[in-house]
This record gives structure tokens, sequence and C-alpha cells, in this order.
């Protein structure tokens, strides 16, 4: 059996933390750009309960296509194919 001193369990975990601090700031820098909330969400989701009940994608609001395009960065166009 192979024996682990208290450096090897050191140094493991000093290296462990600061992947997970690097893993945290890199999480921290996307969700600052993410631009979703309580009205952009609203507006995703209303948009597609409407295309599921046979809605036309011409007949999407300008507001609806600059959320949906902002959010998923697609054009409204390739969006739900």
């Amino acid at each position: 059996m192979v024996a682990i001193s208290l450096a090897g369990c050191a140094i493991l975990g000093a290296v462990l933390l600061g992947w997970f601090a690097c893993a945290m700031i890199v999480c921290w820098i996307i969700s600052a750009h993410l631009s979703i909330d309580k009205r952009t969400d609203s507006i995703v989701l209303a948009e597609i309960t409407r295309l599921r009940n046979g809605g036309a994608k011409a007949d999407a609001t300008d507001d609806t296509r600059r959320v949906v395009e902002r959010l998923t960065g697609l054009p409204y166009e390739r969006c739900w194919r």
C-alpha cells in the first residue's frame, strides 16, 4: 500500500485549492457578463411557449428578437429550428 506523507497531502491540497480558486474566478467573470434576469427570462419563456403553440417566427417582436439573440449568441432565425 502506498503511504502518502503529510507534506504530500499538503501539496495536493494546495494544488486542488488553487484549481478551485481559478475555477471560481472564471465562473465569476463569466457570470458577470450574463444578461439574464427576471424580465429576459420571462420573454424567452413566453417566446418558447408561443412557438410551441404554433406561433410563427415572423410574428416575434423586435424586443423578443434582441433578447433571444443577446442571450443565445445566435441570430433569431437560427434558434429553435
